[in-house]
């Protein structure tokens, strides 16, 4: 039998912000790893992955924060849908990064 989450008694310095690209033809990533089809109507893994990061941030007692950095050309469909996921996990704290912001 595998163990749950286990609660820190105080803060961790881990990361605590994970940067969501969106590339020009749609595809979003994380850390160089892909998530989803662009042309997903939801983004079930992307929104998976970020639970458990929501989770891990909560048991080491920091928040979770995203930024969402979409490319120039990136419909707006496609930074919602991103939003969409980050909402699923329950995240709240979520910034853009602008141009070269990244």
């Amino acid at each position: 039998q595998l163990p749950g989450t286990v609660e820190q008694a105080e803060a961790l310095d881990l990361p605590d912000e994970q940067i969501i690209e969106i590339r020009p033809d749609g595809q979003v990533v994380v850390n160089e790893y892909p998530y989803d089809r662009p042309d997903a109507a939801r983004f079930n893994q992307l929104a998976s992955m970020l639970t458990r990061f929501r989770e891990a941030s909560t048991a080491n007692k920091v928040e979770a924060i995203v930024t969402i950095a979409p490319d120039d050309a990136v419909p707006h469909e496609q930074i919602v849908k991103v939003m969409d996921a980050c909402s699923m996990a329950g995240i709240e704290a979520v910034n853009f990064a602008l141009g070269d912001d990244v």
